[in-house]
């Protein structure tokens, strides 16, 4: 399935479509608005899950963490869970801009990816911290980036999941997240953060 957030390049234009690589998108970059913002246009999307992982919350060192961006997106290794995102083909020559708007974080191959389609996907990545990391609830504006493009994108029953745990993390402030807010990622106005 192709994304709004690029074409897909065919034909003699397609020079670049040999060096894509793919990327497991779990957080911010689920969603076009990132991506557009930091320049990357992905060839391609589709919505997959990744069985044996778990979707956390927190900080880490090199993470932007802030008083108003307490915790990002941390996909872990272990477990009976699974974590649903956007596998995106992103040209190699693209990949730049994208390792600066994570900073620390790594790209790392990630196995047991499959579509939504039941097809297993092969030789995928996703941006995993570089160090030990630290819970810590997410802001209401990186919640609700994740939560709408969840809604947009991905199952039905995960968005619902994902909502009752934002909802138990910070009842507070993560509580009732409606997509008609205005959820901006940071790289809107910057290229430096999540």
């Amino acid at each position: 399935r192709d994304w709004p957030c690029g074409e897909v390049v065919r034909g003699p234009g397609a020079a670049n479509w040999t060096s894509a690589v793919k990327i497991f998108h779990y957080g911010a970059n689920m969603g076009c608005s990132k991506l557009s913002a930091i320049g990357v246009r992905p060839h391609s999307a589709r919505a997959a899950v990744v069985r044996g992982w778990s979707l956390a919350y927190g900080r880490a060192t090199g993470f932007p963490t802030s008083n108003e961006e307490p915790g990002f997106g941390i996909l872990k290794e272990g477990g009976a869970g699974c974590v649903h995102g956007i596998v995106h083909e992103i040209p190699r020559n693209e990949l730049e801009s994208l390792d600066k708007s994570e900073p620390g974080y790594a790209l790392r191959e990630v196995s047991g990816v499959i579509d939504y389609d039941g097809m297993p996907v092969e030789k995928v990545f996703a941006y995993q911290p570089v160090g030990p990391t630290h819970p810590a609830a997410p802001s209401r504006r990186y919640a609700g980036l994740l939560l709408c493009a969840a809604r947009k994108h991905l199952s039905a029953d995960y968005a619902r999941q994902m909502a009752c745990g934002f909802q138990n993390l910070a009842p507070a402030t993560l509580s009732a997240i409606e997509c008609n807010e205005e959820f901006l990622p940071l790289a809107a106005s910057t290229t430096s953060v999540p």
